[in-house]
């Protein structure tokens, strides 16, 4: 745990100020370090970790094939998240968007290459996500293609 330390001298905006800015450093990290443990599970190919970041909606997509209903959890990070065998994702890039404190938009742009160090895909990628009772959610994200290439 990171402990801030606030000095509480001078006028109660500029001690504000100093929480605010404490506040919204862990915030940021927080957010941030749940964006990358989700790409973890996405590169170990690991779905309860991704499963366990992401909410229940997001992962109920319809079945477009036979249209019975929606499709397992597994079945949607197979079709969204993974990429070919033997490539490599890199990110770069990142900010952070706040909305509300409880809200975050999480951009970066996201390329991934082979083994040869070609560059098979490069998105812009944006993660929606919710901060509840078990900490940040991903609820939505979208992924577009950087042209030029």
């Amino acid at each position: 745990m990171h402990i801030q330390h606030i000095i509480g001298i001078g006028t109660i905006e500029e001690v504000w100020d100093a929480t605010k800015a404490a506040m919204d450093g862990y915030v940021k990290n927080d957010v941030l370090t749940a964006n990358s443990l989700l790409l973890q599970a996405i590169n170990e190919k690991n779905v309860d970790q991704y499963v366990s970041l992401c909410s229940a909606e997001m992962l109920q997509v319809e079945d477009e094939e036979d249209n019975d209903g929606n499709l397992p959890s597994g079945e949607v990070f197979n079709k969204y998240e993974i990429h070919e065998a033997g490539t490599e994702t890199y990110v770069y890039n990142a900010t952070v968007a706040f909305q509300g404190g409880t809200k975050a938009i999480v951009t970066y742009d996201r390329r991934t290459e082979d083994n040869g160090g070609n560059i098979v895909s490069e998105m812009k990628e944006s993660r929606v996500w919710s901060h509840g009772c078990n900490g940040w959610e991903c609820i939505h994200f979208i992924r577009k293609p950087v042209s030029g290439l």
